[in-house]
């Protein structure tokens, strides 16, 4: 529709001569003051024409004014619409007088300036640089009039101007005549020629509006004759003044200007066309025609014033409710010289008293005035400026109020600019006959509007700035009655203020456009209308005043096709120009899309046209098949221009995802272009693009990532695929122009927007609640597929940081979609680039995951341990790097970047391992790894941090102890046998770990101390194994050497089965152990050193475990150590008789140096009495849990006690240099002087020796009556106890006794006979004769003996268990304890000493010499027997007491508090009690007696017998106790290094049957990644091969249209002539009923030449085969320039099924289309 305007062609004047002016547009207000007449001034400078053309371009003129449509809030200016327009329009006539000409100066002749050559730009036209063109060639033009302007010639300048008679057909044959015979110069040309079109002197300031359209068509017929330069000049001048005025702009339209410029076109010159093109811009952007739009489409083809409306007299004004006026205006004065005289009214509203309303223009601000009365005049200035030339919506809105002050409300554009208290009430009776629109109420020039208006409203009442601004919105092409909603689209919450009824009944009149009829203004009579009006509410329009229609571009356009019909202008870029070097102009695309763009920013309409027609897709598909050079960065900026537009346009979505699919993202497309075209596009994808907050409406994140995927494995890979990779890269060629350097920043780019879309979410909603599972996948798709390094770097860095930014996403989809087979697959690679990323994306996964999750996807399947084999598969060495990351995934400290440094040092306290086994595979790692520098620095850095971590963290070490066989590991670590100084250091940090550790368990944990013997036995193992590939490489080696000779002959080695032997001490025990009492040790110290008594933190409960493992530590080694130093057995026959034959030999080969045992149990002895003899804790259960007899611990004490003792004796004895160790080369003296070394040396009274005359020092008697006294409540273990030590203390009293009378003259001195005899000398008389050591005597043993008997217990291999602590379980555990505390009754004679099996190689058991001889007993107790006392009497008594003193104290006690047990016990030969006697109770009793008479008694025979039979035996009981404990000992820990190897053999074999499954399971998930991305790939080329196909078609149906009879490219030539055929489409009945356009169509020449009758022969055969091949040749070439390189013969609708039918039927029609041109027929 069209919408009609009225413009005004005069104020009230018929004067014939009409000046126009430019108004040059200027911001700042201006006021001036009003004058009765308009003079018509000259131009400023007084200068001819020429000199005023810069001046056309006012530097204050915005051209974006003339564009179609400008978006302000909600309304649409009137020039732009998208619609054709109606609005009133107005011109003012002048009276031109003959003063005005001479005003005007002359005109020099330009022909003198024919000689001078015009240096016109000769640059083609380029649509975003009109201005640059027109301001160009204007210059050039005032250049050449500035050369010919000599001062003569400025002097006699005048204008000529003929007298009103001459008519216009006159003037115009008057100037071509003087221009073919040059009687006229160009200047007088030229101004004669623009005097005419302006009806008067033309200015470009004061007088430029084309007075008579039809003068337009004189001009043209004058540019044809004209010279080139003349047309450049006339072209350029009339561009400027078309361009100041829209009255201009509408003769022209009226002419058909439009059509006749592109008729000029082809064959314009190069300047003239670029000026036409101008041209033709500014008047398309005005008014188009649909015709025109055609002619225009056709030619891109390849081959307004001072007016006034007069009211009828209005009765009465409304004013009870106030009144409102409101109108649509766009100011377009004539000129800006005559401002300050000018009053141009918009209203008039009067009676003849002058009495009423009025509203005026100052400058460019509205005057509001009221009139009420002589003297009674209001008048008020609204500050708001009204903008020239634009559109803008006015409301002033009259409130009254009786009793209060009224209001005057200004609305601009729907705003309240501001409100003026006046009282404005005009009160009269009289009729308002004097009421105007657009003029004053008298006749004068001064008060006319010049310009536009639309629909004009007077409402009833006063309106609400609600009202206004809906008003405002309701745009300027409403032209109704508010009476139905329908006729707007506003929401409809802006409808109700307008259409709810009161704004209908309010109205007093309302003049529309388009309701006119010649010059009556028409409005319906209403009932309002009657009440306001004297007779009829018609108005009428003045001289000047008319209606004009402008028809939109868009409407234009619309009516051929729409703004598709533009899109096959693009499939002609790629063919050549005329006259043109390069013959393709590849600027052309940005132009068209330029175009494309204007079009859609001014128009809703196209923007849905163009999204119907599918515009972007054909867009792209002929792109692609076009040349690449065509594809700049100036095409880019236009798309990404349209982009930014459709992100701010609300209705501009559904064509922007349209954009973005096609077009944007389109790597086939783009793949062609240059490097920088592409960094420029995804870097704007990734950054501006993605910012809009509509971005999810736009694309669709899953099949968008997976296709940004395809492009980046495709298109845009750094190296080509290579097996085993099995997917295919496309546009190679393309692909190798692009630098690698851009070629990074385009992945980066990629990666970027990938990592944006996956994680795009509305505002609305949680990370955590969108589903993001299938772009995980596919990004894991692509990793499993891709296996070229080069290709999955970045890919890879991308996962790592989204894994690190987006944990609570990205972990439930790597859990649910099997990551881990991915990440495992990359750790296999040989590139540690590829496997650090895997790690540290695994590592994520691990740290981010729940308890649950981590169990069930990691530990369950023990992938930890599976990472040792992956890291190591292709590359033997671990680097720094990785361990950085297996660190921080033990710590679970992830960090986003590939540390190759050191890893910095986190808090300590604040680290716990959370993942323990990556210890053992980080140790695994190091292990397996080749020794070089790089891998020793590793592993001290590794070494070192598990010190830091664990030295200040209970939880890290208790985590490590948690471990099952963790010493494995970590004793790895370390060189049993170190070849250099780092290897020694490497072991060492080890050492300082494991104290750690120990220390750890014995200080803290409950049952720590069977971390102690685990260590051992795995110790044991470790070495052993150590020392046997030791002992096999150097048997391989030095038999390598033999039978180098012998390289003929094939020489096997035989393999050596290895078992763990048994256990013998080695140096790595030694230190451990060593470490372990040291830190103990620190601990006894810091006790002493503190304020708090030691017994305090003894029995401290704090201490309690402390205190039990400790004593379990020492009870587990003290007989091993006791018999590595020889045996107690025969340290003891060595201290109490030199000449002992028992040789001091570790009996049980421990391999453990005399010295360190010696060492140890000194520690041990110093330990014990703090730990046993301080501590009250009870010992049964620490014997329960060791499964060992009631009082064991106790019993070991007394041996250890009574060994130290024994050390101290013999180290007297070599203080005193006793001639018994003079042969130092025998072994027994040899190894007692080692068992001796450093006794000597102790300083400490309280610990060692202090005299060395004493039998016992003061510390050896503290211990063993410690021994004795500490369970007093277990009265038969104390009995034992007692025995035992009376015997030990009765024998050292009687051998020392003995030595002071009888001193040793030399080791040999006594004879054997006199040995035998002698029962001081003798073994067998020192200790008696036991039923042991006779082979199982007759002597029964006591009750109290037998009950605290160990018994050693058989060890059956099958039932031997052993949990992961070290803990051992006997199932025989009822067996023994009914061994130990068996029925009594039962026991056979020597039940309760067979339990103790002495073994045949003891000395003291393989001669009959040691039984008992009663006579030789006698004979000990016979005076004459005695041995003869020394005459110095004196000095032995004192010797003697010197050395016992100290002693008996201790036995008398003893005997004393024991005396009812040893009444019974001590019996004498007969069975008789001996200690009965009074003066034997006497001597043993008072401790005050002789110390000679004591042991006088102790040497009698009944006493001698007696201690030797009963005494004695509880000492062999416990001297065998402590045997079996040492073998046990091994035994165990020879049976816990087995149970630890069958745990990692146990362990191995669970690791290789879960790592099977899983490797198994990742195989399945690889191949299904590989199908997945096998289909999406078919999916993505499918899709695009349909959409070329449907683009192809859609061209082709454009260009059908085009090219159809009533198209705009119909020529009716035979050329152009449409062929059809029957289309593929089918009814029901297999009837093809639908024509379609046939591409292959031609006329058939070869019709003529089949009908002819053509005579026989050789030449007319070949005449008929030459036209054959020639028309074959035409319809090729046809065929070639018709068809799209993509299949075109598809349907308007297309499926699957037509797909495949158009392949099969191409070849069919192309056979069809040459059979038919054979027969001759004449069209398809």
């Amino acid at each position: 529709m069209s919408d009609p305007v009225i413009e005004d062609k005069g104020g009230g004047s018929d004067d014939d001569g009409i000046i126009k002016k430019d108004l040059t547009l200027e911001t700042s207000p201006q006021i001036i003051e009003t004058t009765p007449n308009r003079e018509v001034p000259t131009s400023p400078t007084g200068e001819s024409i020429a000199s005023d053309i810069q001046s056309v371009k006012s530097p204050d003129f915005d051209e974006r004014e003339l564009e179609d449509v400008q978006l302000n809030d909600r309304s649409e200016d009137l020039t732009d619409d998208g619609g054709d327009h109606e609005v009133y329009s107005s011109l003012p006539r002048y009276t031109f007088s003959p003063s005005d000409v001479s005003q005007t100066k002359d005109i020099d002749d330009l022909t003198a300036s024919s000689t001078t050559k015009m240096q016109l730009n000769d640059e083609k036209y380029n649509g975003e640089k009109v201005e640059e063109a027109t301001l160009t060639s204007l210059q050039s033009i005032e250049g050449i009039s500035s050369i010919n302007d000599t001062l003569p010639a400025q002097l006699d300048r005048t204008t000529v101007l003929h007298s009103s008679d001459e008519s216009p057909e006159d003037t115009f044959k008057r100037l071509k005549n003087g221009l073919e015979d040059s009687s006229l110069s160009h200047k007088d040309i030229i101004d004669g020629l623009f005097n005419l079109l302006v009806g008067g002197p033309f200015d470009l300031e004061s007088r430029f509006i084309i007075e008579h359209s039809s003068n337009i068509e004189k001009m043209l017929d004058l540019i044809e004759i004209a010279p080139l330069s003349m047309q450049a000049e006339i072209w350029s001048l009339f561009v400027g003044i078309v361009r100041k005025s829209f009255r201009n702009l509408e003769a022209c339209s009226r002419v058909g200007l439009i059509s006749i410029c592109l008729n000029k076109l082809p064959e314009a010159d190069p300047i003239i066309s670029d000026l036409l093109i101008q041209l033709l811009s500014v008047l398309t952007s005005y008014s188009i025609t649909v015709k025109e739009t055609k002619h225009f489409l056709r030619a891109l083809r390849a081959s307004n014033n001072t007016w006034g409306i007069s009211l009828p007299p209005i009765a009465k004004w409304p004013y009870q409710n106030g009144w409102t006026f409101s109108t649509w205006l766009r100011m377009d004065p004539l000129n800006s010289v005559n401002f300050e005289k000018e009053r141009p009214y918009l209203f008039s509203f009067l009676t003849i008293k002058g009495i009423g309303y009025q509203c005026y223009f100052m400058g460019n601000c509205l005057v509001l005035n009221c009139l009420r009365g002589s003297g009674k005049e209001v008048t008020k200035c609204i500050k708001q400026e009204l903008t020239p030339r634009k559109w803008h919506h006015v409301a002033l809105s009259y409130v009254y109020s009786r009793w209060a002050r009224s209001e005057i409300h200004c609305f601009i554009d729907g705003q309240l600019a501001e409100t003026i208290d006046a009282t404005w009430l005009a009160s009269t009776n009289d009729y308002f006959d004097k009421c105007n629109i657009g003029c004053g109420s008298e006749s004068d020039v001064n008060q006319a509007f010049c310009g536009q208006m639309g629909a004009i409203y007077v409402f009833s009442q006063a309106i609400t700035a609600q009202q206004a601004n809906c008003l405002y919105c309701l745009g300027a092409a409403y032209q109704s009655y508010f009476k139905h909603d329908a006729e707007s689209d506003l929401p409809e919450g802006y409808k109700k203020h307008l259409f709810d009824g009161r704004l209908n009944q309010s109205l007093v009149f309302a003049y529309c456009p388009k309701n006119c009829h010649g010059q009556l203004c028409l409005f319906p009579t209403l009932k309002t209308a009657t009440t306001f009006f004297v007779q009829v509410p018609h108005a009428i329009m003045k001289d000047g005043v008319e209606v004009i229609t402008t028809h939109s571009i868009h409407n234009s356009l619309h009516s051929v096709g729409g703004i598709q019909m533009l899109l096959p202008l693009f499939a002609q870029i790629d063919m050549p120009h005329r006259d043109r070097e390069p013959t393709i102009d590849y600027e052309i695309c940005s132009n068209l899309l330029s175009v494309i763009s204007l079009l859609l920013r001014t128009s809703p309409s196209a923007q849905q046209q163009l999204f119907h027609s599918q515009g972007f897709l054909i867009i792209a598909h002929v792109l692609k098949h076009s040349s690449h050079q065509h594809l700049t960065l100036n095409v880019l900026e236009a798309f990404i221009d349209i982009c930014k537009f459709l992100l701010t346009c609300p209705t501009g979505i559904p064509l922007l995802k349209q954009l973005f699919d096609h077009v944007l993202f389109n790597p086939p497309l783009w793949i062609r272009t240059d490097s920088d075209v592409q960094i420029r596009l995804y870097g704007y994808l990734a950054n501006e693009f993605f910012a809009n907050i509509s971005f999810m409406a736009i694309v669709k994140r899953t099949s968008t990532v997976i296709e940004l995927l395809h492009a980046l494995k495709v298109y845009y890979y750094v190296v080509e695929p290579k097996p085993p990779s099995t997917y295919s890269v496309r546009n190679i060629e393309d692909h190798d122009k692009i630098d690698q350097n851009a070629l990074v920043q385009i992945r980066r780019n990629i990666l970027q927007l990938i990592n944006k879309m996956i994680f795009l979410k509305s505002a609305n909603q949680e990370e955590k609640d969108i589903n993001r599972e299938e772009e995980f996948q596919a990004l894991f798709n692509f990793i499993g597929v891709v296996n070229e390094d080069d290709n999955l770097y970045d890919v890879l860095n991308q996962i790592m940081a989204q894994m690190n930014e987006h944990p609570a996403v990205l972990v439930p989809a790597f859990d649910r979609r099997k990551g881990t087979s991915v990440v495992f697959k990359l750790l296999g690679s040989s590139n540690e680039l590829i496997r650090i990323p895997a790690l540290k994306i695994f590592g994520y996964f691990i740290c981010r995951s729940t308890v649950k999750r981590k169990n069930e996807a990691v530990n369950n399947k023990n992938l930890l341990s599976l990472l040792a084999d992956r890291l190591l598969s292709n590359s033997r060495i671990i680097s720094l790097a990785t361990y950085n990351v297996l660190f921080e995934i033990l710590i679970e400290n992830m960090t986003p970047e590939i540390l190759f440094v050191k890893h910095e040092d986190v808090n300590p306290e604040l680290t716990r391992f959370e993942n323990p086994p990556l210890l053992k595979v980080i140790a695994n790692l190091l292990t397996q790894s080749v020794d070089n520098q790089d891998v020793m620095k590793v592993k001290r850095i590794f070494l070192e941090d598990m010190i830091r971590y664990c030295k200040d963290s209970r939880e890290n070490r208790r985590t490590i102890l948690q471990m099952s066989v963790w010493q494995e590991w970590l004793i790895s670590l370390a060189y049993v046998y170190p070849e250099s100084q780092e290897q020694e250091e490497i072991t060492n940090l080890v050492y300082e770990l494991f104290a750690i550790l120990l220390f750890h368990a014995i200080r803290i944990e409950f049952a720590g101390w069977r971390v102690w013997v685990d260590t051992l036995a795995i110790a044991h193992s470790k070495v052993s194994w150590e020392k046997f590939r030791k002992e096999t490489k150097e048997a391989k080696e030095k038999k390598e050497a033999e039978d180098e000779s012998q390289t003929e002959e094939s020489q096997t080695t035989p393999s050596a089965i290895y078992r763990t032997p048994e256990f013998v001490w080695s140096e790595m025990h030694v230190r451990l152990l060593s470490d372990l009492l040291t830190s103990i040790e620190k601990v006894v110290d810091e006790w002493n050193e503190s304020s708090t008594q030691i017994v305090d933190h003894v029995n401290n409960s704090d201490n309690a475990i402390f205190i039990s493992n400790t004593v379990h530590v020492m009870s587990q080694l003290t007989d091993s150590l006791i018999m590595a130093c020889g045996g107690l057995l025969p340290l003891l026959a060595s201290a109490t008789s030199p000449n002992s034959e028992l040789e001091i030999v570790d009996s049980t080969q421990q391999g453990l140096k005399v010295e360190d045992a010696v060492s140890f149990l000194t520690r041990f002895v110093q330990l014990a009495d703090v730990f046993i003899f301080i501590s009250g804790i009870s010992f049964s259960e620490l014997e329960h849990e060791k499964n060992m007899p009631n009082g064991g611990i106790l019993r070991q004490s007394l041996r250890l006690v009574s060994t130290m003792a024994v050390r101290n004796i013999l180290a007297c004895r070599y203080a005193e240099k006793d001639k018994s160790f003079g042969d130092f080369s025998k072994n027994k003296n040899s190894a007692i002087l080692k068992f001796i070394h450093g006794a000597l040396e102790e300083k400490d009274p309280q610990k060692g020796i202090t005299n060395i005359e004493r039998l016992l020092q003061e510390i050896d008697l503290q211990r063993l009556k410690g021994i004795v006294y500490r369970d007093m409540e277990e009265n038969r273990q104390a009995q034992f106890l007692a025995l035992s030590v009376v015997y030990l203390l009765c024998v050292l009293m009687v051998s020392r006794y003995r030595d002071i009378l009888e001193p040793p003259t030399s080791p040999m001195s006594s004879s054997p006979s006199t040995a035998k005899n002698s029962p001081a000398i003798s073994t067998k008389d020192a200790f008696g004769e036991s039923p042991t050591m006779a082979n199982g005597g007759d002597l029964e043993s006591s009750p109290e003996h037998t009950q605290v008997t160990y018994i050693d217990k058989p060890i059956k291999k099958e039932t031997v268990a052993k949990t992961t602590d070290g803990e051992e379980e006997d199932d025989d555990e009822d067996e023994d304890e009914k061994a130990v505390n068996g029925d009594h009754k039962k026991e056979k004679s020597n039940a309760g000493i067979s339990a103790i099996h002495f073994t045949p190689d003891t000395p003291t058991a393989n001669t009959d010499d040691s039984r008992y001889d009663a006579e030789e007993l006698s004979r000990f107790s016979a005076p004459t027997d005695f041995p003869r006392m020394r005459s110095d009497s004196e000095y032995l008594t004192k010797k003697l007491q010197v050395a016992m003193e100290a002693v008996s104290p201790l036995l008398r006690e003893i005997i004393t508090d024991f005396k009812s047990y040893l009444q019974k016990t001590l019996l004498g030969t007969h069975g008789q009690e001996i200690m009965n006697d009074v003066k034997v109770l006497q001597t043993l009793r008072n401790q005050q007696g002789s110390v000679i008479e004591l042991v006088m008694l102790l040497c009698s025979q009944e006493w001698q017998t007696s201690l030797q039979r009963h005494a004695g035996l509880a000492f062999i009981e416990l001297v065998n106790e402590g045997r079996l404990m040492a073998h046990a000992t091994r035994d165990h820990v020879l049976r816990v290094a087995n149970e630890a190897d069958f745990i990692l053999n146990r362990l191995r074999a669970e690791d290789v049957s879960k790592h099977a499954a899983f490797d198994h399971e990742s195989l399945e998930q690889l191949n299904n990644r590989k199908k997945e991305d096998q289909v999406s790939d078919h999916l993505i080329i499918s899709s695009r091969r349909r959409d070329q196909l449907t683009a192809a078609k859609s061209l082709e149906k454009m260009r059908t249209i085009l090219m159809s009879p009533s198209g705009a490219w119909c020529t009716h030539d035979e050329e152009d002539q449409s062929f059809w055929k029957l289309d593929l489409w089918e009814d029901d009945s297999r009837r093809r009923k639908r024509f379609v356009p046939n591409v292959y169509g031609c006329r058939h020449s070869m019709s003529s030449i089949a009908n002819k009758v053509v005579p026989e022969g050789d030449e007319t055969t070949e005449e008929m085969e030459k036209a054959q091949e020639q028309l074959l040749k035409d319809l090729t070439h046809k065929m070639l320039i018709n068809q799209s390189k993509s299949n075109t013969v598809i349907n308007d609708l297309v499926d699957e099924s037509d797909i495949d039918k158009w392949g099969m039927e191409e070849n069919e029609i192309r056979e069809n289309r040459q059979g038919k041109c054979k027969k001759g027929r004449d069209h398809l």
